[in-house]
């Protein structure tokens, strides 16, 4: 699949993203404060993600805490300009 020629990432601050409703932006990833919209995934990619969410769910103790495993989580990582760590 290719993307649309006309296309170009947008630029936002890590305030605006922290204002967004979670899913408002779609499937992205920021990357130094620029928009850039994913590719869909591959239907390989499905199988090890689907595989992988089994076997940790599988193989965790059953007397321990619970898990929860998913593949679709918007994450912040590592701030540009602060340098801080967070988890949206």
């Amino acid at each position: 699949m290719k993307r649309d020629p006309g296309y170009a990432p947008r630029h936002i601050t890590a305030d605006e993203f922290l204002e967004l409703e979670p899913d408002a932006l779609g499937d992205v990833e920021i990357v130094d404060g620029f928009v850039i919209e994913c590719m869909a995934q591959s239907e390989i990619h499905g199988l090890v993600n689907r595989r992988l969410a089994a076997a940790l769910e599988a193989g965790r103790d059953p007397n321990g805490p619970c898990l929860r495993v998913s593949d679709d989580v918007a994450v912040r990582l590592r701030d540009s300009e602060t340098g801080e760590l967070n988890v949206r």
